[in-house]
């Protein structure tokens, strides 16, 4: 049978004050991104560029006699 921690008798509270965030800038472009622009990237590269280890699938041999 599990069990179970008792119940918070009282809320959390920081031990600091805790000033709000300001929000921060948005930033817009200048011009507008090309519609492939997520691809470009992308293009040319392997597994071997991109830290992809190859993966051995295992193949067992034939046994002769069997």
């Amino acid at each position: 049978m599990p069990v179970q921690a008792p119940a918070a008798q009282h809320p959390s509270v920081p031990l600091a004050p805790v000033h709000p965030l300001r929000p921060g800038r948005v930033v817009a472009a200048r011009t507008p991104a090309p519609a492939g622009w997520q691809h470009s990237a992308v293009v040319g590269l392997d597994d071997d560029d991109i830290g992809f280890a190859d993966v051995d699938v295992y193949q067992p041999r034939r046994v002769a006699n069997g």
